[in-house]
């Protein structure tokens, strides 16, 4: 997939945009198998010395078995993404309204270009930190989800103190 030029001194990475599932489109459905959500994203440089920032969130998640694809739309192109990735995306996609700005190791970073890769790993630090929120992505419930989630609220509850409501 053909992507712009990242430009190292000026600290660049991509963001990707993440469209609403009801989005008007003259692009062809890259939605995979009969009832797999429809993604399509777009993605845009942006630098992170920019003022004010770029506004985004990163998206941290297990990539899975590669073997395992499913195609969805990037800048209206064919990309075979994960499963993990795709299903991560399904649960974020908004149904209608303001599209969500990501940043997502597998597409915002040239995953063929060794030198992009290496540049923008030591960037990973500064990429988290800008970002107003992370979100992490650990897979479709499983047996003792729910356990799990629960006592991940109770945790935080705890780290944050009175204030905090569950």
């Amino acid at each position: 997939m053909p992507r712009k030029r990242l430009n190292a001194e000026n600290r660049e990475i991509r963001l990707a945009t993440l469209y609403p599932c009801n989005r008007p489109s003259s692009v062809p459905s890259a939605s995979g198998p009969p009832n797999s959500p429809r993604i399509q994203l777009s993605l845009r440089n942006v630098s992170l010395n920019d003022s004010p920032p770029p506004q985004y969130t990163a998206l941290s998640y297990v990539w899975g078995n590669a073997a395992e694809t499913v195609p969805i739309l990037v800048d209206g192109v064919k990309f075979l993404a994960t499963k993990n990735l795709v299903a991560a995306l399904a649960e974020l996609q908004p149904e209608d309204g303001d599209p969500m700005t990501l940043w997502i190791d597998a597409l915002c970073i040239n995953q063929s270009d060794n030198d992009e890769k290496s540049g923008q790993i030591q960037l990973m630090k500064q990429i988290y930190e800008a970002s107003i929120s992370t979100i992490v992505w650990l897979g479709d419930d499983a047996d003792g989800s729910e356990t799990v989630m629960k006592m991940l609220g109770e945790f935080c509850c705890a780290a944050r103190g009175p204030s905090c409501y569950l």
